[in-house]
């Protein structure tokens, strides 16, 4: 398939899709470029999802590109479910991307994976990847939202939801 017209014929009326993307880019804050930069990111976010009219949208709650998302996704009305790969999986977060969570689930459905935190690193990363393979599975759609540099982790998320297979991976470069 070469265009996204086509995509979206597939995808049928009220699919349902997730929305991963960089933890890098900057929540709140910031001036000039990186205000910008948000704002590019929103309005393209906002443009696939008004294309797609999903019937529900899976997003992990991080920070960065999923947090700008969750609240956007809250502004539009679209059904949200917010899935946590383990209890305590926000308790990193800063208090912003919290406060922002906390008015949000109101609106949502939240699901966690695991109810005990993870021991070790080695752990979390397994539930974090445990989680992508669960949104992957679940939606027809994963719209991937990176910046130009791509992390380590981020190509790891990356390649699991690629894995997964059977649905469509939209990726958007918001350096672009």
């Amino acid at each position: 398939m070469d265009n996204l017209d086509e995509y979206l014929d597939e995808l049928g009326t009220n699919p349902c899709i997730s929305i991963v993307g960089d933890p890098r880019l900057s929540s709140y804050g910031g001036k000039g470029f990186e205000r910008r930069l948000r704002r590019r990111v929103r309005k393209r976010v906002a443009h696939l999802i008004k294309l797609v009219k999903p019937g529900k949208v899976y997003v992990v709650p991080n920070k960065g590109v999923n947090s700008l998302s969750l609240r956007l996704l809250s502004t539009m009305g679209v059904p949200t479910t917010v899935v946590n790969p383990y209890s305590g999986y926000c308790d990193n977060m800063g208090i912003l991307d919290k406060l922002n969570l906390s008015k949000i689930s109101k609106k949502c459905n939240i699901i966690t994976l695991a109810r005990e935190t993870p021991d070790d690193l080695v752990s979390e990363l397994g539930l974090i990847r445990k989680t992508m393979r669960f949104i992957a599975e679940r939606s027809q759609l994963v719209i991937y939202v990176h910046g130009e540099e791509k992390s380590p982790e981020i190509k790891e998320s990356l390649d699991a939801l690629m894995s997964v297979g059977g649905g469509i991976v939209i990726c958007v470069n918001y350096d672009s």
